[in-house]
């Protein structure tokens, strides 16, 4: 239930995490885009 939601602190740290791996890894990019949507 509330395990599909994910926590406004996970949900801004994985943001910056997957933000800082842009540069390097552009593939990132997909996985934040089907983790959004999942």
């Amino acid at each position: 239930m509330s395990d599909r939601a994910p926590h406004p602190a996970s949900a801004s740290a994985a943001e910056t995490y997957l933000q800082d791996f842009h540069g390097s890894h552009p593939g990132w990019e997909l996985c934040h885009v089907l983790a959004r949507n999942a």
